[in-house]
């Protein structure tokens, strides 16, 4: 089974509504919370309470800038996320490379939030020069099979298969597979999905999965197209 998801910011309006996006089938949305050793995402809480209002699985996501510390960045994340919502490092552009997100994963973990993915895409690792990722959680990974826009199922009928292929030591947990989407009127979105149920959802993002290979165990894979 596919589950889909959104991942937003202040970069959204005001009239996208998640109640309406979880009636069309948006099950999770990931909310962007900082950035940085400073900034702070100014419609973070009010995402993250509407998101749970409509019943949505959630995790916060921090943009890691390579021109701060980990422990600064740290320190920004517990300006603004509760310990009881889960933090993904946002690595991309600007990020810097595999040690100072190993210890911004550290440092969240030892302060008490539960860490289930990387947002690493794959361009940006092969930009690192391909290292290894052993001991990161599983991969949120990114790859757009086109820019049109469409609904959220129409975009990831184009998917192949192999966008879930894992690298550097990692598979793919989370796949966002457009920044094209139309949910509830509202466009453009970047959307996910997730191969497995909602339990397996919940344990990913809850913190009850014990590592990366038991929980890719039990995951059951559906082709793109296959909904």
């Amino acid at each position: 089974m596919t589950l889909f998801g959104i991942d937003i910011s202040h970069h959204q309006s005001a009239s996208l509504n998640l109640a309406n996006c979880r009636a069309e089938g948006v099950e999770f949305v990931f909310i962007k919370s900082s950035e940085g050793a400073t900034f702070i995402d100014p419609a973070f809480t009010a995402n993250l309470n509407e998101a749970r209002a409509a019943g949505q699985s959630v995790a916060a996501y921090h943009y890691v800038r390579s021109n701060a510390s980990a422990a600064e960045q740290v320190a920004n994340v517990s300006r603004v996320v509760p310990r009881d919502v889960s933090v993904i490092p946002d690595v991309e552009t600007n990020s810097g490379g595999v040690a100072l997100l190993k210890d911004f994963v550290a440092g969240l973990r030892a302060n008490g939030w539960h860490v289930p993915l990387t947002y690493l895409p794959r361009w940006y690792w092969q930009q690192l020069g391909s290292p290894s990722l052993v001991g990161l959680p599983p991969l949120w990974s990114s790859r757009y099979p086109d820019n049109v826009v469409g609904t959220i199922a129409d975009e990831y009928a184009d998917v192949p298969a192999s966008y879930w292929n894992g690298y550097g030591g990692l598979s793919v947990a989370v796949l966002q597979f457009t920044s094209s989407a139309r949910v509830a009127g509202y466009q453009p979105l970047d959307a996910n999905a997730f191969n497995g149920t909602h339990d397996q959802l919940a344990a990913l993002l809850g913190g009850e999965v014990e590592d990366d290979v038991s929980w890719t165990d039990r995951l059951t894979f559906d082709p793109p197209g296959e909904l």
